[in-house]
């Protein structure tokens, strides 16, 4: 039997802290064991029963080869909600959270809103929104049969009934209607980047990260396209990369898009551009 101090010190012995540091140590031990972050060092002679212990390191050693955390629990915590999540979608950031907030501010809680949202993953934005906003009708599209079981489980999970899931490339199996607000984080990353073979990357689904032409290709299409499922005055908002905001808008100003801006994360970089049609 371990105590939590001595667990803490031979999970150093066997494990590199340059590969698993000890913020994401003392997460581990708090999921499995159920003792708050903020109190295992307050109980740190508390023992630990052999089971849990295993548990730990062994979690500990997945994480030091690269899984995820959210992976590891199957859980990310997305704007209040906890989502399923695991490698057949992308771990929602909380920099995405940003664009829940965004509509918070420029739509009304009781407002009708018909939106879309393209390449939904786990769910986490169509989810968010379709919690805050019950009127609103919302369409979440995915390529990826396999993301929409999790995108479907998350909302039957979380009891929400207000989201529409579709198998779709973008637009191509959409009903050709017309949308109010439109969404996407899709994929952005250019195809030979480098940080795509690093840290939590090397675990999430490529297609869900990369796109051709210097990861311009997804964001190219739905803009191409956005004009014909808009409604005249309504807004197309994208998620894209540190450095697409320049190109991201040039692509909106070219199909005619106005009042293109492009709105900074926590870190203040480029982070996602809002058009309207």
């Amino acid at each position: 039997m371990f105590s939590i101090q001595s667990l803490i010190e031979n999970i150093r012995q066997k494990i590199s802290l340059q590969m698993v540091n000890s913020f994401e140590v003392e997460i581990i031990i708090s999921r499995v064991t159920g003792i708050s972050r903020a109190s295992i060092k307050a109980r740190i002679e508390q023992h630990i029963d052999a089971t849990h212990a295993q548990q730990i390191i062994k979690l500990c050693q997945q994480r030091a080869e690269g899984v995820p955390i959210a992976y590891l629990f199957n859980e990310r915590e997305f704007w209040g909600l906890s989502l399923y999540v695991d490698e057949r979608v992308l771990i929602p950031r909380h920099e995405t959270e940003l664009i829940i907030e965004y509509c918070l501010e420029k739509y009304a809680l009781d407002s009708l809103v018909r939106c879309i949202d393209l390449g939904t993953g786990s769910g986490a934005i169509a989810l968010a929104l379709a919690k805050n906003f019950s009127k609103w009708e919302i369409t979440a599209v995915d390529q990826s049969k396999s993301a929409l079981v999790v995108a479907k489980n998350n909302a039957n999970n979380l009891q929400i009934d207000n989201v529409q899931f579709i198998q779709s490339s973008w637009f191509q199996q959409v009903e050709q209607k017309q949308f109010d607000l439109i969404i996407s984080n899709p994929p952005y990353i250019a195809e030979n980047d480098q940080h795509l073979q690093k840290g939590d990357l090397r675990y999430e689904p490529y297609q869900a990260l990369a796109a051709k032409h210097n990861g311009l290709k997804a964001l190219q299409e739905i803009i191409l396209s956005s004009p014909h499922y808009l409604v005249l005055g309504g807004m197309l908002i994208l998620e894209h990369g540190y450095d697409q905001g320049d190109a991201v808008q040039q692509l909106l100003k070219e199909q005619g898009f106005s009042s293109i801006l492009t709105h900074q994360d926590y870190a203040s970089l480029d982070r996602y551009t809002t058009a309207i049609r």
